[in-house]
C-alpha cells in the first residue's frame, strides 16, 4: 500500500519538537490507516482502471487491487489529524509547556489551506493518472477522514496518556536501568 511518507514525516516533527507522546500517537494513526487500507484492498479486491481496460497506462501503480486508494485514505488521515492534532486538541503532556493550542491566525489560516491543497490535489492526481477511479478515491477520502476522525476523538487522549505515563515513569526510575538489567 503506497503513500503515507507524509505521516512519517510528521512522526519525526514530532519527535523533535513535540513531547515524545506525540510522536507515539502519531505512529499509531499511521498503523491503523496503513492496516484498514490494507484489509480493505483484500476484502474488496476491486480491480484498477488498468485492469479493465488495456488503453488506460497509469504511470507509478502497483498492480494491486485498487480499492480504497490508499493515497487518498493517506491524504486525508494525515491533513485532519495534523490540523486537528496542532490546533484543535487540548494538550495532555504533563510537563511540556510549548504544547498549546493558541497559535496565531496566519499559522492557522495557511496550514488549514496546506491541508486542503494537500486533501484535494493528492486524489485527483491519482485519478487523473488513470491509477483509480473515482468511487475507490471517494472510498478511500472517507476511509481517511473517518480514521482522523476516529483516531482525534477517540483514541488520542488515551495513547497521549498512557505514554505520557510511561515517559514519566521512565524518567523517575530509571526504568529497567533501576532494576540492573543494563549494565
Amino acid at each position: 500500500m503506497s503513500g503515507g511518507l507524509e505521516f512519517i514525516a510528521y512522526a519525526c516533527y514530532c519527535l523533535f519538537f513535540f513531547p515524545r507522546s506525540r510522536f507515539f500517537y502519531a505512529l499509531a494513526v499511521h498503523m491503523v490507516a496503513w492496516t484498514v487500507g490494507l484489509q480493505l484492498k483484500l476484502m474488496f479486491a476491486d480491480p484498477r482502471p488498468m485492469h479493465l481496460d488495456t488503453k488506460i497506462v497509469p504511470f507509478g501503480c502497483d498492480p494491486t487491487f485498487g480499492n480504497p486508494s490508499g493515497h487518498s485514505l493517506f491524504a486525508w488521515t494525515s491533513a485532519v489529524t495534523i490540523i486537528l492534532d496542532i490546533f484543535h486538541s487540548v494538550p495532555v503532556t504533563f510537563y511540556y509547556d510549548g504544547d498549546s493550542i493558541y497559535h496565531g491566525w496566519f499559522a492557522y489560516c495557511s496550514s488549514m489551506f496546506l491541508a486542503l491543497y494537500w486533501m484535494i490535489t493528492i486524489p485527483f492526481g491519482r485519478y487523473i493518472g488513470g491509477v483509480h477511479s473515482m468511487d475507490q478515491i471517494i472510498f478511500g477520502s472517507l476511509i481517511g477522514l473517518w480514521v482522523a476522525l476516529f483516531s482525534h476523538f477517540l483514541v488520542r487522549d488515551n495513547i497521549i496518556w498512557f505514554f505520557e505515563k510511561v515517559i514519566l515513569w521512565q524518567d523517575s526510575s530509571r526504568g529497567a536501568l533501576n532494576w540492573g538489567l543494563i549494565p
